[in-house]
């Protein structure tokens, strides 16, 4: 379980990224609309955290793999250095 410091730090963290990535401020004038905004912007930013891990980890591992399946050299070495 963790601490309330923790959960803060990771608070502060997520609000960090908002504001480097989607600019810190807020356009909107009433404050209802000041946390729709907030949201539309936490969605985003989870949005592409999400194409992000799917471009790195999902894509580019089954591209590794493959080559490695097409070229057999490749798998000799591997298999070699395992031992």
């Amino acid at each position: 379980m963790t601490s309330d410091t923790e959960k803060r730090q990771l608070v502060e963290n997520k609000f960090s990224v908002l504001k480097r990535k989607f600019s810190g401020d807020l356009k909107a004038r009433i404050f209802a609309i000041q946390k729709k905004e907030i949201s539309g912007k936490m969605i985003v930013c989870n949005l592409h955290r999400f194409l992000q891990f799917l471009a790195i980890e999902v894509f580019y591992r089954a591209n590794f793999y493959t080559v490695k399946l097409l070229n057999p050299c490749l798998m000799e070495t591997t298999l070699s250095d395992r031992n």
